[in-house]
């Protein structure tokens, strides 16, 4: 009979690497549950905002043509917000507000809709991911794993390739903080100090970038 090529311990060896991956799915799965809460989380609380806006309309807003919103009268969002001043006009309480409503964590929504873990910073508010952001990593995820395990593709195909996964701070302009100059807009045609860059009609341009080289620093969600 032949002799073997390989010894027992290189065949132990390959039924640790399984149990190590099996280790592996169930610290990530854990934490894939984690983001799936946080995006419910923040849902509800889009809503509720969104429900005391709409059911100002008639007394304390104006519409204009382009669908900007403005309060006319002081409107309170001290029930979802941490923010318990009535808000008028466009002052930086307000954009604080729109702010956090397309961000994945902040910190001016109240525990009315996030846990103490949910619940974001100001840093988070003004750096962090925006929803978008956090649909693209979802999304180059799943690719990922969808892809051939035999035949090779280019790393960037399709619609969101998986180069989407990594986010970097751009080197100008790492933050957003909203102004409280009524000349300066929240959401304008160009990234500022205090303006997001307009995506479209309705959509915010992502701050971060995914071109990455090997020394890049990349963003993650810091969850334990």
């Amino acid at each position: 009979m032949a002799t073997t090529e390989i010894g027992i311990d290189f065949i132990q060896t390959q039924v640790d690497h399984c149990d190590s991956i099996v280790e592996n799915i169930d610290k990530i799965v854990p934490k894939l549950y984690k983001i799936r809460q946080q995006a419910l989380a923040q849902k509800e609380y889009i809503n509720d905002v969104n429900r005391t806006i709409i059911s100002n309309y008639n007394t304390g807003m104006t519409v204009t043509s382009d669908k900007s919103v403005t309060l006319n009268n002081p409107v309170s969002f001290s029930t979802d917000t941490t923010i318990s001043s009535n808000i008028t006009a466009l002052g930086v309480d307000s954009r604080k507000i729109m702010q956090s409503l397309f961000k994945f964590k902040h910190d001016i929504g109240t525990t009315k809709h996030f846990t103490t873990e949910q619940k974001g910073s100001a840093d988070e508010r003004t750096k962090g991911f925006n929803l978008s952001d956090v649909v693209e990593i979802t999304t180059g995820l799943d690719n990922l794993l969808k892809k051939d395990s035999t035949t090779a593709s280019a790393i960037n195909d399709g619609t969101l390739g998986v180069t989407t996964l990594f986010k970097k701070l751009p080197a100008s302009n790492p933050s957003i903080e909203p102004s409280s100059d009524t000349a300066i807009k929240l959401v304008d045609t160009a990234r500022g100090a205090n303006t997001y860059e307009r995506e479209g009609t309705t959509g915010v341009k992502s701050g971060f970038e995914t071109t990455l080289t090997a020394t890049d620093a990349i963003l993650g969600f810091g969850l334990t």
